[in-house]
């Protein structure tokens, strides 16, 4: 994925490595997808955006081939909860679906009143649609420049409401915020799949497969709910 970024940026391997402050090698290694998550403050200088965690190739494979193969509909791969900004009764709950070879990755996801989705607005590579179920969201964002028009600026925060969706570029850093007293209910629609995402979720499904439950895995409290809103009628 680091070398669509480099693409997208009119990069050379070269630039990307003296943005980083390592060799063309060590570059070349990155877009392998073989590094170690101890280099994502490097690769974060080089390529302009929040990189979290870098898996090898052949993770990425395993976790796709354990995906859905089903050619019609998706599979429900896991649901788990995790505190937001170091505080339990802040959390956010994610239901991911995985379609093998998918170029799109829909998330449902459930923010508690209070609730961010990370701790500050945070850049990634591409584009995702955020159509909220019920609720308000304010999607927040922060100082950002352009990479088609050169300028640098602030986005005004927007706040949408039920049925309301907002399209976004991923690499302007932004965040979700539930303002309100009430959950909030989003479909996300992210391109391209977060593969890392994924692996994650995969390892969350082995332990509750294997009878054990990873800190924070919470997903019979919420598999209900979850549910309940993939199946909720148009």
């Amino acid at each position: 994925m680091l070398h669509v970024r480099r693409k997208q940026l009119g990069l050379s391997e070269s630039e990307v490595a003296t943005r980083a402050g390592v060799d063309k090698t060590t570059v070349g290694r990155w877009e392998k997808e073989v590094s170690l998550d101890e280099h994502h403050e490097s690769i974060q200088k080089g390529y302009g955006y929040f990189h979290t965690r870098v898996v090898s190739r052949e993770a990425v494979e395993k976790s796709y081939d354990n995906c859905a193969h089903d050619a019609v509909s998706v599979k429900l791969l896991g649901e788990f909860r995790r505190p937001v900004s170091g505080k339990d009764e802040m959390r956010i709950t994610v239901a991911e679906w995985g379609l093998h070879g998918a170029r799109m990755e829909p998330m449902l996801i459930t923010l508690e009143p209070g609730a961010l989705s990370v701790d500050g607005p945070t850049p990634h590579l591409g584009e995702e649609i955020l159509y909220v179920l019920d609720g308000k969201i304010t999607v927040e964002f922060a100082m950002h420049t352009d990479r088609i028009t050169g300028r640098t600026g602030k986005p005004r925060p927007k706040i949408v409401g039920t049925g309301g969706l907002v399209h976004l570029r991923s690499e302007v850093p932004h965040r979700l915020v539930n303002a309100t007293k009430s959950s909030v209910r989003l479909l996300i629609i992210k391109h391209p799949p977060d593969r890392y995402s994924r692996c994650t979720l995969e390892e969350a499904a082995n332990r509750r497969k294997a009878g054990g439950r990873g800190p924070g895995d919470d997903s019979s409290a919420t598999s209900g709910a979850v549910v309940r809103s993939r199946d909720r009628p148009n």
